[in-house]
């Protein structure tokens, strides 16, 4: 539904969840997803969706997680050519993770036939 639609059954409008809500309820891990969460706050603000307290809030954190980015970027590995999520400790992509227990099961299967 709509935003200022009604809902038949109850009779009661039923509020459209802002889109900033919506992606920040999947996780903001990325530089790109930081971007997609700002674009759509500001649609939300303009929109009187989301109250400028709120996305205040919001975005002071998001200004942590990219500080905590920009120092690992800055103090961290120099060789480091994988992508810096904004979430500390995050696991690698899930590809990444396939390629690595791949490669460790043929490590170990040529260790048995080794001897």
């Amino acid at each position: 539904m709509a935003a200022g639609e009604t809902n038949g059954a109850a009779g009661a409008a039923v509020a459209e969840t802002p889109r900033s809500v919506q992606i920040a309820s999947r996780g903001i891990r990325t530089a790109t997803q930081a971007c997609e969460f700002s674009s759509a706050l500001i649609g939300d603000i303009m929109t009187e969706q989301v109250p400028v307290r709120n996305a205040n809030a919001a975005l002071s954190s998001l200004r942590s997680l990219i500080r905590v980015a920009d120092m690992q970027h800055r103090y961290g590995a120099a060789g480091n050519k994988e992508p810096i999520n904004l979430v500390p400790g995050e696991a690698p992509p899930a590809d990444e993770t396939q390629k690595r227990i791949a490669a460790l099961k043929a490590e170990l299967e040529a260790l048995e036939r080794a001897g």
